[in-house]
């Protein structure tokens, strides 16, 4: 091979590898770390007096950290800056000039530039653009996260105002200047909902119950089928039949009657009522301030009847009757007249009677007679049931259809049932149970409105936490704008150095083409 073949041979030295190629082509020194910390030092101290000049400042501000590369540059601006202190030998009498010039050649002593921007160049490519990439990649996933959680917590916060409306509908309770799609609209207080299901509950309940009550005569057929059923089979007695299906035939009959109709067979003459009392206060700290009751407690005192009252204890005047220990009365009731036509006989009974407490209550009202006549619908949807299953089997109860002669269709008592079910279901609604436990318990109201705006309290924590998500989301954003610019400047100073120092060493091997592989 002749030596120009030689010399177009390109020589590739990796990036990593490039101090430890260095060395071991002895172009500098395995101490090269302490002896550029002598040239670090210089640099710091020549740095402190510089002149005020454009290209200078530009080049310490783009300089992360100086290199050799960037004190030629320098050293060069002030051949221009520093031209007033030129002597005709052609040195510089400049203090700065000086001071930089004597940085270059620690710099080329031992070539100690080249093992400090290939050390430079290699932590640049294998650490600090590396590491601001993987931080800018880490930041956009947690950027992908942040609004996907917020998307989801305001999905989520939204779908409870809307699950709080939706059950205050069902309610029926009404929310005033409340709008579900802003997120800061304020909510009714706990009482007001309270107060509300209060007077649902007094409006509202006795409406079902005659809706109930009417629905029940949808079953009157049904009624009469099931106690003829069980007059020819087992044969009812007088007071059986009385008492059979006897609450759901009364409700029919007569409607939602009060307690006091069903346990005496009659209507009374007045009805005393009772209505819920409690109420709920906006300030629980003001339930107890006032004292509206009176005051039992309080000293009466002795009561003052004036003076001394005298009671005279002489003789009674019996107005001129004089008595004489002769005179006889006659105790006999022969002769005696009694004036009749002025006394009104009462009948026997109650009759004329006031209905209270738990008897002024309507049948469904009252908890006792309401459970009694939905145990007389389950017996009556139970009693169906088994006569279409028997009615569906290939071998019926030849001795229960006999003794009834029962001609009821299939579809007939399937439409029994169907009307039955309709009732019983009247019970099973959500509005229904809820005013019914509003009615019993004033800690159950408590409860269901603290469920209630328990929507609202998860729907605030999930905007908090929405909110949370936009902040980090805006903080992430602001250090990608921030890192980005540093890898841009970090890639740029990279590819400037990966040139000079090729340069640099292809001036050292006579101009032969030298590649530093691995960059960026």
């Amino acid at each position: 091979m002749t030596q120009m073949e030689l010399q177009n041979i390109p020589i590739d030295v990796h990036a990593n590898k490039l101090v430890d190629w260095l060395i071991s082509r002895h172009h500098c020194t395995k101490e090269w770390p302490e002896k550029i910390a002598i040239v670090r030092q210089k640099i710091n101290t020549a740095i402190k007096d510089m002149p005020e000049h454009a290209t200078i400042s530009k080049i310490l501000r783009d300089a992360s950290p100086i290199n050799y590369f960037h004190c030629v540059r320098i050293v060069e601006v002030l051949k221009e800056t520093e031209a007033d202190s030129k002597n005709f030998l052609g040195m510089y009498g400049s203090q700065r000039m000086k001071d930089w010039q004597e940085v270059l050649k620690l710099y080329q002593k031992d070539c100690l530039y080249l093992a400090e921007c290939g050390a430079i160049l290699a932590r640049n490519v294998i650490y600090e653009v590396p590491a601001m990439k993987r931080l800018v990649s880490k930041a956009e996933q947690s950027i992908q996260e942040c609004q996907k959680k917020e998307a989801s917590s305001r999905k989520q916060a939204q779908e409870y105002r809307d699950k709080f409306v939706h059950s205050c509908n069902q309610l029926g309770i009404k929310l005033e200047n409340f709008d579900p799609k802003n997120s800061n609209a304020k909510p009714p207080s706990a009482a007001s909902i309270g107060n509300q299901l209060i007077a649902l509950m007094s409006h509202e309940l006795p409406e079902i119950f005659n809706k109930i009550a009417n629905k029940s005569q949808d079953v009157n057929e049904a009624v009469t089928f099931y106690r003829q059923f069980l007059k020819s089979t087992i044969g009812l007695k007088e007071d059986q039949e009385k008492t059979c299906l006897g609450l759901l035939r009364l409700v029919i009959d007569k409607g939602n009657v009060t307690t006091y109709e069903w346990k005496y067979g009659e209507a009374p003459l007045k009805v005393e009522s009772s209505v819920v009392t409690y109420q709920f206060e906006e300030d629980p700290a003001d339930l107890n301030s006032g004292n509206g009751g009176l005051d039992l407690d309080a000293d009466a005192g002795d009561i003052d009847f004036g003076e001394d009252i005298q009671l005279e204890t002489g003789d009674i005047d019996w107005g001129g009757i004089e008595s004489s220990d002769d005179i006889q009365i006659d105790f006999s009731v022969d002769n005696l007249e009694v004036e009749t036509s002025g006394i009104v006989l009462e009948e026997d009974g109650v009759e004329g009677g006031v209905a209270r407490n738990e008897e002024a209550l309507s049948l469904l009202e009252n908890p006792e007679t309401r459970n009694f006549f939905i145990d007389e619908l389950l017996e009556l949807e139970g009693f169906l049931l088994q006569r279409i299953e028997e009615k569906k089997t290939e071998k019926p109860n030849e001795m229960m259809l006999s003794s009834h002669g029962d001609t009821l269709s299939v579809e007939t008592l399937e439409k029994y049932l169907r009307l039955t079910n309709q009732v019983f279901q009247m019970f099973n609604e959500n509005k229904t149970k809820q005013l019914l436990l509003v009615r019993e318990s004033k800690r159950y109201t408590s409860r269901i409105t603290e469920s209630l705006l328990q929507n609202i309290k998860l729907a605030k924590k999930l905007d908090y936490a929405a909110e949370n998500a936009n902040q980090k989301n805006a903080s992430l954003l602001a250090e990608i704008d921030s890192v980005k610019p540093k890898i841009q400047i970090l890639s740029k100073q990279s590819r400037e150095l990966q040139t000079e120092l090729a340069k640099e060493l292809s001036v050292k091997y006579n101009n032969r083409p030298v590649y530093i592989t691995g960059g960026l």
